[in-house]
């Protein structure tokens, strides 16, 4: 269950007052960086405009970062996109490439 930090360690007394520290535990998630995030959150450290960064994305789903360049010829959406073919956005998304899979949000 997810609950508000606020109120995080009430519950959480609760819930072990209730089923017994033995029968409780905590779980976190971390989120990290695929393609759509890498792209945004480089792209505006460089800041690069943010109509640019949308068309980077554009067509984008569950693509690690790491794949981006690889998969230009293969995605119909990315083949469409003159970002990807433009030499200046090289070193852009070889960062995109380098922080894929590093943590982003703790939860």
């Amino acid at each position: 269950m997810d609950v508000d930090r606020r109120h995080r360690n009430e519950v959480r007394d609760y819930v072990y007052q209730k089923y017994g520290a033995e029968n409780v535990a905590c779980v976190g998630t971390i989120n990290t960086y695929m393609a759509r995030g890498a792209i945004r959150d480089v792209g505006k450290a460089l800041q690069i405009p943010q109509e640019v960064i949308e068309q980077a994305c554009h067509g984008i789903h569950y693509l690690s970062a790491s794949q981006l360049l690889e998969c230009v010829d293969k995605l119909p959406e990315l083949k469409e996109s003159t970002i990807y073919k433009k030499p200046e956005f090289a070193e852009f998304f070889n960062l995109c490439a380098a922080i894929d899979g590093v943590p982003k949000h703790l939860s």
